[in-house]
């Protein structure tokens, strides 16, 4: 009745010959481009709260950075600093002290997440957990675009048929491009053009998948239940 996860690492350069396992308590996260960071216990000590881990391939311990503010909504997560958005804020959270600095205040309420690239940030609407479990889903959807000066470059509404909610519209980025989603789950069908970005008209685009083997019997599949 316990679900249980177990990371693994393995080297491109060929010097391992099979994975072994991440000396971390927790499962790996997400990278920041070049380091991977956890989540793990906080040292709150508060059961609900996670900390933010380094994990070092050197030596393949974990590094503790930070416990992270809690109800928050999405956010970057760096080996120096990390950005969160909270009640319609962007917050940057110091890993030194542990201290949140409001940054900017983007006149939204609750009920926002935000997503962060290298060029932009996207501020559109989520879900907590508990509405997940419940089932709620997002029928409509907006994306806010905003530069890493908190300049707004634009607004998407998406008005093309979601199957999914639309907390998970936003499934990827490209140098060039962010990706959309509309009947599956990370699989774009859309897409924007980053050079639309401050000209007060950011256009959707259909995205041309090529062909996967199986997709078409999966989605049989789901349909069946």
């Amino acid at each position: 009745g316990e679900t249980v996860a177990k990371s693994f690492y393995y080297r491109l350069d060929g010097s391992m010959e099979k994975p072994e396992p991440m000396n971390i308590s927790s499962v790996a996260a997400f990278s920041d481009g070049e380091n991977i960071m956890t989540y793990g216990e906080a040292k709150s000590g508060i059961d609900e709260q996670l900390g933010i881990y380094r994990w070092d391939a050197e030596t393949n311990t974990s590094i503790y950075l930070a416990d992270l503010p809690m109800g928050i909504a999405g956010g970057y997560w760096g080996a120096e600093t990390g950005y969160y958005l909270k009640d319609g804020i962007i917050y940057q959270l110091h890993y030194a002290d542990g201290s949140s600095e409001a940054l900017f205040d983007t006149g939204l309420e609750s009920g926002y997440q935000m997503s962060c690239f290298p060029d932009c940030i996207v501020i559109d609407k989520g879900c907590t957990q508990e509405e997940r479990n419940a089932g709620k889903q997002i029928e409509d959807q907006v994306l806010y675009i905003y530069d890493w000066d908190f300049q707004l470059q634009g607004e998407v509404d998406i008005d093309y048929p979601m199957e999914i909610s639309g907390e998970y519209v936003l499934c990827g980025e490209t140098p060039d491009r962010l990706l959309l989603a509309a009947k599956r789950i990370g699989v774009p069908e859309y897409y924007i053009e980053k050079s639309d970005f401050g000209t007060g008209n950011i256009e959707i685009h259909p995205f041309n998948l090529p062909e996967l083997p199986g997709i078409e019997d999966e989605a049989e599949t789901d349909e069946q239940g």
